[in-house]
């Protein structure tokens, strides 16, 4: 099961088991300019919104519903959140939501157990309402049963770390500091093995840093989400690879890059001289980036995931038609950006890279970047 107490729990939601790609999303059959899978205006005369989300004790999933709760008030609608932590729970409360009666305009879907829980989305589309997944893409089987997707990708958010490693790479060369390659090397502390996230953020890492020089020296897999998994895990792979020596260390998550800055600074080594610690995704311990010791984050705000996410449904319940392929909403620092009038099959949120040293005055979408990622 995934955990929930920590909000890293919602990047392991966000592909807790194999995830299909974007791409292979995108091609999913669905007419151009039609209405996909669900009636296009959900429950008659309805006004409200349900939503099968994980726990809200998590704070990714709270800010997350906060933003889109706002987002559906503002527009006369009524956000409901069904909480459910395993396959099992979201069985009972789809079957009890759907045996009320009164359908919702709309079904939010956020699944904790994505491929055992096909079934039950299943029966959520064969109702005729339109379903919207939210923060982390279809496994396959269940595109069929979904009108669109609306949310982050951890593909595109590997590739990014892995545009920022290179960045880091040149950084420290230009600075004179002795590589143990030409290209330099990357020891890479990741994610627990059995998640997508783990998957495709390295995927997404590994196809970015192709051709770059850069070469992986060793990749580990923690036993948990927080700094402190990190450090454990950082701490076992600095001595098991000291005599190989290593120049970056990719932090698929940015608790990652806290708990392995402390294990590089316990061994010797001095983060943001002579070794660089490549963010992730950001959170709500910010110290790192602010002392420079990390080289950069990626900007993943849940608050920015629900705000953009409700404004797909909404657009999607005033116009129901979906275009094949995909949108990525533009990183506009100063203000919201205009989104299209028309949905698209895949809808995803901006996570631009920021460097450390602009993080502190860095705005995305009129908001500054330390509000996006603190929660």
């Amino acid at each position: 099961m995934v955990p929930t107490s920590t909000k890293r729990s919602a990047s392991a939601w966000l592909a807790a088991t194999a995830v299909a790609s974007v791409a292979m999303f995108g091609l999913v059959a669905c007419d151009s300019g039609g209405s996909s899978s669900g009636a296009a205006g959900g429950g008659t005369g309805s006004k409200e919104i349900i939503a099968f989300v994980p726990p809200s004790s998590d704070p990714y999933v709270a800010n997350w519903l906060k933003k889109a709760t706002d987002g559906a008030k503002n527009a006369g609608y009524t956000l409901k959140a069904v909480t459910e932590d395993s396959a099992s729970a979201a069985s009972a409360q789809v079957q009890q939501v759907l045996g009320g009666g009164n359908l919702p305009a709309m079904f939010v879907w956020w699944p904790v157990q994505p491929e055992a829980q096909v079934g039950s989305l299943a029966q959520l589309s064969g109702s005729g309402v339109p379903v919207f997944q939210v923060n982390q893409l279809p496994v396959q089987e269940s595109e069929k049963y979904i009108t669109a997707y609306a949310g982050v990708s951890d593909i595109e958010i590997g590739k990014i770390a892995g545009q920022a490693a290179i960045q880091a790479r040149d950084s420290l060369k230009a600075s004179g500091a002795a590589m143990t390659t030409p290209g330099g090397s990357v020891l890479v502390p990741n994610l627990p093995v059995g998640y997508g996230a783990t998957r495709d953020r390295i995927a997404g890492f590994k196809s970015a840093i192709e051709g770059s020089g850069l070469t992986i020296v060793a990749e580990g897999n923690a036993t948990g989400f927080s700094a402190q998994d990190a450090f454990t895990l950082t701490s076992q792979m600095i001595a098991a690879n000291k005599s190989k020596g290593f120049d970056l260390v990719y932090a698929p998550e940015d608790d990652y890059a806290v708990g392995g800055i402390r294990a590089l600074t316990q061994a010797g080594y001095k983060p943001g001289k002579n070794v660089e610690v490549i963010g992730g995704s950001c959170h709500g311990d910010d110290s790192t980036l602010k002392d420079k010791s990390q080289f950069n984050t990626i900007i993943q705000g849940a608050g920015l995931e629900g705000q953009f996410a409700m404004d797909r449904m909404l657009q999607y319940l005033k116009n129901p038609k979906v275009q094949d392929g995909q949108y990525v909403a533009p990183a506009d620092a100063d203000a919201v950006p205009k989104f299209p009038d028309t949905v698209s099959k895949v809808n995803i949120i901006p996570t631009p890279i920021v460097l450390a040293e602009k993080y502190p005055t860095a705005k995305l979408w009129g908001t500054p970047d330390t509000e996006w990622c603190t929660y």
